[in-house]
């Protein structure tokens, strides 16, 4: 038998989706992911690790709708709002103290 004879095997094609290590802070929005439509629901092998949000950063690592990332944005700004209302902690070389006279 040459080539000609032999049957090939067709080896289907995979796909993979990897979202690793990524990093929002400060108040960062992060979307990794696609908006609507759940573009990664036939995808054969989905990663997601090692990623992280903090200081009132918003990451998104799955499909999510426009009207939830409205949600979270209203969230965030209610937090930073709240923030800003709220006075700093006070630092023990900057109070004043006033001495009273007898």
């Amino acid at each position: 038998m040459d080539d000609s004879d032999t049957c090939l095997r067709q080896t289907p094609l995979k796909t993979e989706r990897i979202v690793r290590r990524n990093n929002a802070s400060n108040r960062a929005v992060q979307i990794n992911a696609p908006l609507e439509e759940d573009l990664w629901k036939n995808v054969d092998r989905l990663v997601i690790e090692d990623n992280m949000a903090d200081s009132q950063g918003i990451q998104v690592n799955y499909a999510i709708t426009r009207e939830m990332v409205v949600v979270m944005f209203d969230q965030q700004n209610k937090l930073i709002a709240a923030e800003r209302q709220t006075p700093g902690v006070l630092r023990h070389d900057r109070v004043v103290v006033k001495a009273s006279v007898r």
